[in-house]
């Protein structure tokens, strides 16, 4: 019997659960690789994969199946992959200039990164409640369908106003967070750009 470990390459088994086609499990689960985050044997799924399209969910040994070649789960989640860029910006000071990071997206839209920040906190009193600011990725990663369903929301109204969740908080505020979290882990996956140092795979 195959023996997994965190950073194992996996893919879910053809004849598993998962795999069988025309279910509600294989409509649910990608068909794609994936990484073992973590794995805790007091869970009745103990391992948590985290797929190349950025979804993530529970599993049972015997639904997964070694593929690849495992990989340093620190280097991989903290950017220090070899294959990886080692900077986000250019590092030639002429290339640099071509990213006013200050004159452009701060100054152009200044309320909208104030209240992403704002969810950054929210989202993290939510999911990682009494701990230090970060992004747990595995805990919420459908960045898509979330925008999505936020716009359409958007016509909604929870008790706060039309637009706004169940706090109060704009749908836009939603939107716009997960537009930079799709775009961040497009970055890092398609062009090398190095792990967001905010990012956990939690």
């Amino acid at each position: 019997m195959q023996t997994l470990k965190v950073g194992d390459r996996v893919r879910i088994i053809i004849l598993s659960r998962f795999g069988k086609q025309n279910t509600k499990a294989a409509v649910e689960n990608p068909h794609c690789m994936g990484t073992i985050t973590e794995i805790n044997n007091k869970r009745d799924l103990p391992i948590v994969v985290m797929w190349d399209n950025t979804e993530w969910n529970y599993y049972d040994p015997k639904d997964l199946v070694l593929t690849g070649v495992p990989i340093n789960l620190t280097r991989y989640l903290t950017g220090n992959d070899p294959a990886r860029k080692k900077t986000t910006l250019p590092e030639k000071s002429e290339d640099r200039k071509d990213f006013p990071l200050y004159s452009g997206p701060v100054k152009y839209f200044p309320k909208a990164l104030a209240e992403v920040a704002y969810i950054c906190k929210i989202g993290n009193d939510k999911h990682n409640p009494g701990q230090p600011l970060h992004h747990a990725r595995g805990k919420s990663a459908d960045h898509a369908d979330c925008i999505l369903r936020h716009m359409i929301d958007m016509e909604e109204d929870y008790g706060k106003g039309v637009g706004r969740d169940e706090q109060g908080v704009p749908q836009v505020a939603y939107i716009a967070w997960r537009a930079l979290a799709l775009a961040q882990e497009w970055y890092e996956k398609h062009d090398g750009t190095p792990i967001a140092p905010g990012a956990k795979g939690e």
